[in-house]
């Protein structure tokens, strides 16, 4: 199907030789596309790459990019002809694969929070993308599309992507996790809060919660 990107036409350095990719500067124009008839896109590649020209502190250009990233994930999900759109959202050094490796694009790390919060509601429907080299990835783009991982990143030739580990029991007693008294949960009134309560009562026997 055909792909979208968001953001200004300039930014695809990493979209794929030979493949049709629509600009639109923001859901808004995309929408508007899509009421003049435009196709819907079965892609929409979103970057969230390097950092305006501004002197504002890093904490502030942090909370404007994760501001802007919820806006592209409310409006996307918020337009039902969007539904069989896959959003791919591409970070370049936003995420560590490895102990020593530094994060270079702090504005753009806490992306990566809470688009994990939205792939965790809406399974299947975003692929987070991190890339060290935006040219290597637009050879490897349409395969890494296709295989579907939620969350990968692309080192050098080395496809990276988040595993379980089995871990070896300590030696000793394990502590109790939690204590006699009430637990409190924060947005328990939402799907993962109803979740972490039932686990909660399920697996460790907590029987006062506060909602």
């Amino acid at each position: 199907g055909d792909w979208a990107l968001l953001g200004a036409p300039d930014q695809p350095s990493f979209a794929p030789e030979g493949r049709p990719l629509t600009a639109y500067a923001d859901t808004a124009a995309l929408r508007r596309a899509l009421d003049e008839g435009a196709p819907v896109p079965a892609v929409l590649l979103v970057p969230y790459l390097g950092d305006a020209d501004t002197a504002d502190p890093l904490p502030l250009r942090a909370r404007t990019a994760l501001r802007a990233a919820l806006a592209d994930v409310q409006d996307w999900l918020a337009d039902d002809r969007l539904a069989d759109t896959r959003l791919v959202a591409v970070t370049r050094h936003a995420v560590a694969t490895a102990p020593d490796e530094d994060v270079t694009d702090l504005v753009h790390a806490p992306v990566w929070g809470l688009l994990r919060s939205a792939q965790s509601e809406h399974p299947g429907r975003l692929q987070l993308i991190d890339t060290d080299d935006l040219a290597r990835l637009a050879a490897v783009l349409p395969a890494l599309i296709a295989a579907g991982e939620p969350q990968s990143a692309l080192r050098d030739d080395t496809l990276r992507v988040p595993r379980l580990a089995r871990v070896r029991p300590s030696a000793g007693p394990a502590a109790p996790c939690w204590g006699d008294g009430a637990v409190l949960i924060t947005g328990a009134t939402g799907t993962l809060g109803a979740v972490l309560a039932r686990h909660l009562v399920a697996e460790h026997g907590v029987r006062d919660l506060v909602l």
